[in-house]
């Protein structure tokens, strides 16, 4: 199964993604789940890269023991039209993703994780399973269809 990692921020900008493993839904070479996978993270890389300039210091494209991995986080150097732009483009490749998921669901899953950030540091204090446990710890909603205030 490939496993779809899209890191946003607290707005809900994304900064990252990771996509892992193979899907298996064919042989290799004809792995229609696979291949698009593929083509949109590298979409991805080269929308940020070759059109936006932007040099991602962090990325990583790898196939260890027959596991793939592309990984990369946007740095917070974009501004004003520029970061516009990347966020259309993220939105768009995470917009396809998803269409892909609903399609292939038994060899793709996406999740998203939304990193807690130190107010006085920036630095990110939790781990990718703390991250997901967040993300599904929504408001729960009461009888007149609010959200809940947390205490």
């Amino acid at each position: 199964m490939i496993t779809v990692t899209v890191t946003k921020n607290r707005n809900g900008v994304i900064k990252g993604l990771c996509a892992r493993g193979h899907a298996g839904q064919a042989e290799e070479g004809k792995d229609v789940a696979c291949a698009a996978v593929t083509v949109l993270m590298e979409a991805a890389l080269q929308g940020l890269t070759k059109i936006e300039k932007l040099k991602l210091d962090n990325s990583v494209v790898k196939n260890m023991f027959g596991e793939s991995l592309v990984e990369f986080q946007i740095p917070e150097l974009a501004r004003g039209y520029q970061a516009v732009r990347i966020n259309f483009l993220m939105a768009t490749i995470y917009a396809t993703l998803r269409s892909i998921e609903e399609q292939y669901s038994e060899y793709i899953r996406v999740e998203e994780v939304f990193p807690q950030i130190c107010k006085n540091k920036g630095e990110n204090k939790s781990t990718p399973a703390q991250h997901r446990r967040s993300a599904l710890r929504k408001k729960a909603p009461n009888e007149s269809g609010r959200a809940k205030r947390r205490s």
